[in-house]
């Protein structure tokens, strides 16, 4: 089962993006994935891999996402699961610097960090219907690919 991990509201547009990658998910798998905030009260034993969209929060990772790491144990929870990564941000860069630094958390803790890695700077103002938005959701589609062909062939 796949579990996708953000820090929004209901209302947020990282969790509109998480929602859009479920749908994708049980369109090309007919399977369920889980929306969770990094907050949430989550048993990682239940997931097999992770899609991770995640807020630039002061120029890295939210608390909470390092917590739920933090807290997952030793050896981690995450250990062996494979990972895959969005940042986003409301300006420049599309948290790549978060991503560098989670990238480097995952590593140490054994996750299987996958590629590609999606950067969407500037959310609020998103174009989906841009160059720039067309060619991020070719990469979105590519995550939901290979996470889908865990469970069949896509």
């Amino acid at each position: 089962m796949t579990l996708i991990l953000t820090q929004s509201s209901k209302t947020g547009k990282n969790y509109e993006l998480a929602h859009d990658c479920k749908i994708l998910i049980k369109h090309f798998s007919d399977i369920d994935a889980d929306i969770k905030n990094f907050d949430d009260d989550i048993d990682l034993t239940l997931y097999n891999e992770v899609l991770m969209v995640v807020p630039e929060w002061n120029r890295s990772i939210p608390f909470t996402l390092k917590s739920l790491i933090d807290n997952s144990g030793w050896p981690s929870l995450f250990k062996d699961k494979q990972v895959w990564m969005i940042g986003t941000s409301g300006g420049f860069g599309g948290n790549l610097i978060g991503l560098s630094h989670l990238n480097d958390i995952l590593d140490y803790v054994g996750a299987i960090v996958k590629r590609p890695k999606v950067y969407i700077e500037n959310m609020g103002d998103f174009d989906r219907e841009g160059p720039q938005g067309m060619a991020t959701q070719k990469l979105i589609m590519d995550i939901i690919k290979q996470i889908c062909s865990n469970y069949q062939n896509v």
